[in-house]
């Protein structure tokens, strides 16, 4: 396959990296990369090839003839690969190793032009897009089952039994053919390139991003983060791809069964530079302290990393924390009071490495006003958890809600979906004018999304409809301006969740019966249970809420580190069972004799 920057998304990433000592002495830059059926090959800006993974055929030998070629491409199939040649000697060689070229599944397209060398060739596995060596246009032949070969050939790349092309006018991309494993769902959004695998495909965002869609069992769509990439490169018999960085060194990522994962010291990138965990939304009232509140740590990159805040109030952007709180570059420690006015604060939060590389992501400080007299002097974002079946929320809007001069009282919540879903959000209410405001949690460089409804329901209930991909979601509940008190019922179905949905049915009490301090339900029998935790190979500690006889609720926040502070509380998110708020795990490493010790804090207990 010739070279095709490629897009992917994010999980668990296999790296084979070379140490920095080694890239600087022996470094060289990659001018050409291609991914094999498994195996990966790389031509450096000094004309040595590299090759890597499956031999079994000779198709990963390197073929370093000295001065006597110029690489110009690079062609690997299945179990073979190619180099076309540009030199005075043997203008337009073709030099080809490993197993048989042509491939049975492009018959039609080798009896059409002959058995000689296709100079663009993509092939798969029933199907095969290529340019005939002189020629001036390009087809695409073999078996059409999945409707692969109805984008034509025009700069289409060749999966398994699919196709894609990228549009270069809007960055879109189109893909069609076999589907089963979500391979041709574009996520939204502007890309580079791509570049499509057995069932999967890759693709290079605008902001320099990996992102993958389709079948993910070996890592093949969790590529590594980073936002420092100019392409990437798969194989139609391929679970596995290699993604070139801007200083042009080589990531691979997915299935290493023949090592293809192991990139030459040479020419492999060091550990992409990225936060390690998910940016937690800070929730706070004005003039209360909001921490310390740490900020999660980054990986990867050269050398010393160095942590960085700035803020942007009234659209200008300000080094350094918001007015009245401070950041501790040594522990990452957000602290203090926030003196600015009730609103939203975006904060940057950047994290740079010796090499000068910079990776920045951005979150929200939500400053709600002064504290009500009689209520607690912080209100939190309350976690619905990671929704996979139905969900009520009884609650009330109250003095302790927070109120703008826009929408009237406002409620806000969190959640996860961890996979595709269309999803039903009602807001019902009778004392109050109710509207839905739901955004999305993207990560850095990509685009955020809201959805907005008044009145979708009967009467003045509102209702949101939607179709959504796996993520973290911010939904706002609020009235109209003006409104009082009132109680309201939330709920969230689809037909995509979990069957035993009994609590997303059951009716909500009315306003004289609503609990009008929390609305968060209490622990009872039915959602006792106990702490559970786990020593993870990395040396941090995972913990956990097992309900009796039930599943077992994994909060959000949930890991202690492998080097945590000795005599502090840690606390985990909220534990949400069945809309309920049980509490909060509490951790933490006793000074004296260096054992964890675990608690648990009901909500509005100790």
């Amino acid at each position: 396959m010739l070279v095709v920057a490629v897009v992917a998304v994010a999980v668990l990433v296999a790296l084979a990296l070379a140490s920095e000592d080694t890239d600087a002495q022996t470094g060289q830059r990659v001018k050409l990369l291609d991914v094999g059926g498994g195996h990966a090959c790389a031509v450096a800006e000094n004309d040595d090839i590299f090759c890597w993974g499956r031999n079994d055929l000779g198709q990963a030998n390197d073929h370093n003839w000295g001065d006597r070629f110029h690489t110009t491409d690079l062609n690997l199939g299945k179990d073979y690969t190619c180099r076309y040649n540009e030199d005075t000697l043997y203008p337009g060689e073709i030099s080809c190793w490993g197993g048989d070229v042509f491939h049975v599944g492009v018959s039609h397209l080798h009896t059409r032009f002959g058995w000689e060398w296709l100079k663009a060739s993509y092939i798969g596995i029933t199907h095969a897009c290529g340019i005939y060596l002189g020629a001036r246009e390009g087809i695409c032949a073999g078996l059409n089952t999945y409707g692969q070969l109805d984008l034509g050939y025009s700069r289409v790349v060749v999966g398994g039994w699919h196709i894609c092309r990228l549009n270069s006018d809007n960055g879109s991309i189109q893909c069609v053919g076999r589907n089963d494993s979500g391979q041709t769902d574009v996520p939204g959004g502007q890309y580079l390139s791509v570049d499509a695998g057995r069932e999967h495909t890759c693709a290079v965002t605008s902001a320099s991003r990996l992102r993958c869609w389709g079948e993910d069992n070996l890592g093949q769509s969790s590529p590594p983060g980073g936002s420092d990439y100019l392409e990437v490169s798969s194989n139609a018999f391929a679970n596995f791809n290699c993604a070139l960085t801007d200083e042009r060194k080589v990531r691979c990522w997915g299935d290493n069964r023949y090592q293809q994962l192991n990139v030459p010291a040479a020419i492999a990138a060091p550990p992409p530079l990225q936060f390690t965990q998910d940016i937690e939304w800070i929730n706070s009232r004005q003039n209360q302290p909001i921490g310390p509140f740490v900020l999660p740590p980054a990986s990867g990159g050269k050398g010393r990393l160095s942590y960085n805040i700035a803020h942007t109030k009234d659209g200008t952007r300000r080094k350094g924390a918001p007015t009245g709180l401070e950041f501790d570059e040594t522990t990452r420690r957000l602290s203090g009071r926030p003196f600015d006015a009730a609103g939203y604060i975006n904060l940057h939060y950047s994290v740079s490495d010796t090499s000068g590389r910079t990776e920045e992501v951005n979150f929200n400080l939500q400053i709600n006003g002064p504290v009500p007299t009689g209520y607690a002097p912080a209100i939190t974002w309350p976690e619905l958890g990671t929704l996979d079946r139905g969900l009520i929320r009884c609650s009330v809007w109250s003095d302790q809600t927070r109120q703008d001069s826009r929408w009237g009282r406002l409620e806000s919540y969190t959640f996860r979906l961890a996979s595709p879903s269309q999803v039903s959000i009602n807001l019902e209410s009778e004392e109050a004018d109710t509207y839905i405001r739901l955004f999305n949690q993207p990560s850095y460089g990509e685009k955020w999304e809201s959805w907005v409804d008044d009145d979708g329901g009967q009467g003045t209930n509102s209702r949101l409809i939607v179709g959504l991909p796996p993520a973290r979601y911010n939904l706002l509940v609020y009235t109209a301006d003006g409104q009082g008190e009132g109680a309201y019922t939330l709920r969230i179905t689809s037909p995509d969740f979990l069957a035993g949905n009994a609590d997303a049915s059951r009716s909500c009490p009315s306003a004289s019966g609503a609990d009008t301090t929390t609305g968060e339900g209490s622990l009872d029998s039915a959602t006792a249970g106990r702490i559970v935790a786990r020593r993870l190979d990395d040396g941090r500690t995972e913990f956990a809420w097992h309900v009796e006889g039930g599943d077992r609720i994994l909060p959000r926040s949930r890991y202690l580190p492998s080097d945590p502070p000795t005599g502090r509380w840690l606390n985990s998110s909220e534990i949400i069972v069945d809309g309920v708020n049980l509490g909060r795990i509490n951790v933490r490493v006793d000074a004296e004799t260096g054992r964890i010790e675990f608690a648990f804090t009901p909500t509005g207990g100790e």
